[in-house]
């Protein structure tokens, strides 16, 4: 994104006009001293009372996104290891219910976003509950994500042979993918909320036309991450966190960055880091054994896209691992199945095998520069635009 304006002090009115642009070398250094200054300020634990306010691990967490946004793995991992030394915080039994609000204290959730309804609320759950409960259905994930689950038997959907194309998330009343997928998405047919079942199919409500509208989004799929299913209360002012940071995240970079770091890959990392997320008791699926870093890193890539979806980091990881442009540039996005003669079907757009098609993501690639906002070089003329900028 290139540098900017890098502001370490309250400026008079006078010196605001006057700033200029700091390089991106001495942003970056900026915030590496200021995390490194407070880090040994900041207390491991805290009382319940105090839950919500800032630890070691959550500076340290930051500290390693920056690190491994600028390749300095060897850095990074030490930054993530000091989090795994601190031995308090652990892989928590549950998953769906670090993000419901039924678990805000557990010592998985390092940092999150702190509400209370009735002074700070939030409107997530207006905001992301189907429409079949009430809500705006405003969250749709794509058929990529549905896809990136396994089975329980840790192999992908192409080459398990639990997969049926005509069942692929419960057959027999078995659910065999990976249980994060209907924890994270409401799926059509499959998911309940409230007693209802959720229908993402057109076919199965109101909507008229040739476009997915309100009922159903923008996708047929839902998120269910977030979503209270038993929530009664004001859908405008939910006290429900969000979490910012969760020690499987930590996990999970930790390898990362031993990887690309140069370093030995043995069982017993294995097992602190990636099995440790994959074994809680809510998820189950079967333990990594696969040492050599090439392929270790695209199992690894998976499991952060499926351990972390919707937590804000998807974007970042394509962007460092160089895959940004292959994955969201022009590329064409799907939504649910909805039928095996995808040449005579003419309702909705289809993709060739039968899936809604939504969107072509385009791509606006971070080796490009961010701008400075006009009317901020309206105010001070001693900044000047960058170049290259999209």
């Amino acid at each position: 994104m290139g540098g900017g304006p890098l502001v370490t002090k309250l400026l008079t009115m006078e010196e605001s006009i006057t700033v200029i642009s700091a390089s991106k070398e001495e942003v970056v250094k900026y915030v590496l001293d200021e995390l490194n200054a407070i880090e040994n300020d900041l207390p491991a634990t805290r009382p319940s009372g105090e839950n919500g306010r800032i630890l070691k691990a959550a500076a340290l967490t930051i500290k390693g996104r920056l690190l491994m946004s600028e390749k300095k793995w060897a850095d990074a991992a030490v930054a993530y290891k000091a989090i795994i030394d601190l031995n308090v915080h652990q892989i928590d039994s549950l998953y769906a219910e670090l993000f419901d609000g039924k678990n805000e204290e557990s010592r998985e959730i390092i940092f999150s976003r702190k509400y209370l309804a009735g002074e700070i609320g939030n409107a997530t759950q207006l905001n992301y509950r189907p429409n079949v409960d009430g809500g705006w259905h405003g969250t749709n994930p794509f058929q990529s994500l549905v896809n990136a689950y396994l089975c329980i038997d840790g192999k992908s959907i192409e080459e398990s042979s639990l997969y049926d194309p005509l069942h692929p998330v419960v057959k027999d009343g078995v659910n065999y993918r990976d249980p994060r997928l209907l924890y994270t998405i409401f799926y059509p047919g499959i998911s309940t909320i409230r007693g209802q079942v959720y229908h993402g199919h057109p076919d199965s409500t109101d909507v008229v036309g040739d476009v997915f509208t309100y009922d159903v989004g923008m996708t047929g799929y839902c998120l269910q991450k977030y979503v209270d299913n038993t929530y009664t209360g004001d859908v405008y002012d939910s006290g429900i966190d969000i979490p910012i940071v969760r020690y499987a995240e930590v996990l999970l970079s930790y390898l990362e960055s031993k990887i690309n770091a140069g370093s030995a890959v043995d069982q017993n990392l294995l097992d602190l880091t990636i099995n440790a997320v994959r074994s809680r008791a809510a998820v189950q699926m079967p333990a990594v054994t696969e040492s050599d870093p090439t392929k270790l890193m695209e199992i690894l890539k998976r499991e952060r896209r499926v351990e972390l979806a919707w937590e804000g980091l998807r974007y970042w990881d394509l962007n460092r691992w160089g895959e940004a442009n292959e994955k969201l540039n022009n590329q064409p996005q799907y939504g649910i199945y909805l039928t095996d003669d995808p040449v005579n079907y003419n309702r909705f757009l289809v993709g060739p095998d039968g899936h809604y098609f939504v969107i072509n993501l385009k791509y606006r690639s971070t080796d490009l520069p961010w701008p400075i906002p006009q009317d901020e070089l309206d105010i001070n003329t001693s900044m000047s635009q960058k170049d290259n900028w999209e």
